[in-house]
């Protein structure tokens, strides 16, 4: 490989240990979790059931990486060397993001049929791709926390999912409002901060520091543009959805006052 990079296995045993962690909770702890406090789950056919404890796996590793990207937002000094800076921080949360994105891939292998999810496959495969070169040689570590951030629309983006599944009625508070906390921490977090991450990326191009990442550099691009067109789409989706949930809404509250002047 070109530049002068280093094949670094520090952070391969946290990946490890967090695949396995994920493979367990899936098969036990998510099941016990959800028969103690959401008994009602257990009536649901195995395709759901599949999904339920693999998205309460996916809201784990978004708080926890969430968690690990803002605290090295305040107190890594990342404008010193946005590429080469060494942060523990960041590179172990890259490796747990790493070992979650494995263990959801092969369940979604061995459960095709229950969660053939193209888009999230897309996903999984653009973020191991370029959490895998910071966790092993160590660059570009702000660009990785700064994509990390994210992260923190995934919790209510898998509650709306959770509120539908459950009964929830769409017209209802919790689904209302977590509608508008997802809505807008999803455009804060992935779609307003695309510009700024693009101008990151061109103000360093052609520098020394870029250029001694060797071939790694192509992770910018290439992992980050099949992530963007993902997000965009998504938010699509989810303005179509909001609009849906909106117009419900309107019509429900028609309905309530036609009835009370009748």
């Amino acid at each position: 490989m070109e530049g002068d990079v280093n094949f670094d296995l520090t952070y391969y045993p946290l990946a490890a240990v967090v695949f396995v962690a994920y493979v367990i909770l899936f098969y036990v702890g998510n099941p016990v979790i959800t028969a103690r406090f959401f008994p009602k789950v257990q009536s649901f056919d195995r395709g759901k059931q599949i999904y339920w404890y693999s998205s309460m796996s996916s809201t784990y590793n978004a708080l926890l990486s969430g968690f690990l990207c803002l605290v090295a937002m305040f107190y890594e000094d990342f404008d010193h060397d946005p590429i080469w800076q060494d942060s523990v921080i960041v590179k172990s949360a890259c490796a747990m993001v790493v070992g979650y994105v494995a263990a959801d891939t092969i369940l979604m292998m061995v459960y095709y049929k229950h969660m053939k999810d193209m888009g999230m496959l897309f996903h999984h495969m653009a973020s191991v791709y370029a959490y895998f070169y910071v966790m092993t040689y160590g660059t570009y570590v702000y660009f990785a926390n700064y994509r990390l951030l994210a992260e923190l629309s995934t919790p209510f983006v898998n509650n709306r999912w959770f509120l539908d599944v459950y009964g929830c009625e769409k017209t209802g508070r919790p689904y209302f409002w977590n509608g508008i906390i997802l809505t807008t921490v999803f455009i804060i977090c992935r779609i307003f901060t695309m510009p700024w991450y693009w101008y990151r990326v061109f103000s360093i191009y052609g520098t020394e520091a870029y250029l001694r990442t060797g071939n790694i550099k192509y992770v910018l691009f290439i992992s980050c543009s099949v992530l963007d067109v993902l997000n965009v789409v998504w938010m699509y989706k989810l303005l179509r959805g909001v609009h849906k949930t909106l117009k419900l809404k309107t019509d429900a509250n028609k309905n309530i006052t036609s009835q009370k002047v009748e």
